[in-house]
């Protein structure tokens, strides 16, 4: 057995004596306290550049990653049953520790998921949330290690994902703060916000606004190329706007507010992205943190979460 590929979620798998390679996909328990050893790996047999095909072979086992043994009792005619010998006997260290780090950043993912809350205010106005915000180790403090990076025309442009936190809104949208480099000064990049946008995750089109830096036509350029770039953000994208959906039922749940009793906001009110200070090879932490009940730094005089935040 040969490893062809290591990308972020999927190994590419040739056996001996078979044509063609097998895409691997594996699962891990979702509950961050669970301690359990076993990942799913699911093998969907595919072209050599990794492309599906029609009727593919496909099987799936459940592998022990202490014993590094099948662990389940199922039972596969001889063909498959040979294609799991194979690969569990042929395992390498450097595939042992994929599967391991993998486990431990999915355990990691899932935990931060159930322990982030948000004031149940928040949720029934639809104050837009970050997703770097609920991933955040802290309080969220600046651009986040969740959002994408990415280059046009000459110039990196910074996207952070936020989505409207109100279960009972139907808008299935991702907003998008794209952010570029506008001052590099005293060893910081100052990042500021370019333009607000707005994506359907429901196929219903793309929708610009907030225009600071840049024109109408430049803006969508700049994200059909990204998207171009990125083929599984919306997919993603998807995902973390369910998962939100989920916090916040949770949220709601702990709080003792029904979400049936949440009307649906006007519309999500997004942050207005104000230029945040970024010390290098930090990511993109900004240089200050402002707390969400604190004035808002724009002078409004209102609070930095119900203005600016």
């Amino acid at each position: 057995m040969n490893v062809l590929e290591i990308p972020k979620s999927e190994l590419v798998v040739q056996f001996e004596g078979h044509l063609r390679p097998f895409r691997l996909r594996q699962y891990h328990c979702n509950n961050p306290d669970c301690d359990c050893n076993d990942a799913t790996l699911e093998f969907t047999e595919a072209e050599k550049n990794g492309s599906g095909i029609r009727n593919p072979i496909s099987f799936r086992f459940r592998l022990n990653l202490e014993k590094w043994q099948k662990s389940d009792s199922k039972t596969y005619d001889e063909p498959i049953t040979a294609l799991i010998e194979e690969f569990v006997r042929d395992l390498s260290a450097e595939t042992k520790a994929y599967f391991l780090k993998y486990r431990d950043s999915w355990k990691n993912y899932n935990k931060k998921l159930a322990n982030f809350t948000m004031p149940t205010e928040d949720i029934r106005q639809g104050i837009l949330i970050s997703f770097s915000e609920v991933m955040s180790d802290g309080e969220y403090d600046g651009f986040p290690a969740f959002g994408y990076k990415f280059d046009y025309e000459g110039q990196t442009h910074f996207f952070d994902d936020l989505y409207c936190p109100n279960p009972k809104c139907d808008c299935n949208t991702v907003h998008l703060i794209v952010l570029n480099e506008d001052v590099k000064s005293d060893n910081k990049t100052i990042l500021s916000q370019k333009f607000h946008a707005q994506i359907s995750l429901n196929d219903k089109g793309i929708e610009v606004e907030d225009l600071r830096k840049c024109s109408q036509i430049q803006a969508q350029a700049i994200i059909y190329q990204w998207l171009q770039t990125e083929p599984n953000a919306l997919k993603v994208c998807k995902g973390r706007y369910k998962e939100i959906r989920k916090i916040t039922k949770k949220i709601l749940k702990a709080n003792s507010v029904p979400h049936e009793s949440i009307k649906t906001a006007a519309a999500p009110l997004p942050a207005a992205g104000i230029a945040r200070s970024v010390l290098p090879n930090k990511g993109f932490s900004s240089a200050f943190k402002i707390g969400r009940n604190d004035l808002c730094p724009c002078g409004s005089g209102k609070k930095y979460k119900k203005c600016c935040g």
